[in-house]
């Protein structure tokens, strides 16, 4: 959605201890310095965001952080404009060791 036509977006996931870590990685527009501390806020959207797609409620990053955070978990993020950003989502991961009962 904010990336250039032809962009990409790179995703990785991979287990750190008990973490399992999504990165989500792209070259578009990025998010502008001013605007990053204010991205997981309520109703937020970049200024340049609505220059790039006028539609949107800016609350996706909003609930993706409440969702995760619900979770135990963590979502942060590096911008650099004109080069794209990567979010890291960070999750509690247990493997279960207890054979499932299938029984009734």
């Amino acid at each position: 959605k904010y990336s250039p036509e032809n962009g990409q977006v790179n995703i990785a996931v991979y287990t750190k201890g008990n973490r399992l870590i999504s990165r989500i990685q792209d070259n578009g527009y990025g998010i502008p310095k001013e605007d990053q501390g204010k991205v997981f806020g309520k109703f937020f959207r970049g200024s340049n965001a609505t220059k790039i797609e006028p539609s949107g409620t800016g609350l996706g990053l909003y609930l993706a952080k409440a969702i995760v955070e619900s979770s135990s978990g963590s979502i942060r993020f590096e911008s650099e404009p004109e080069r794209g950003t990567t979010f890291w989502v960070e999750l509690p991961y247990i493997v279960s060791m207890k054979p499932k009962n299938d029984t009734v």
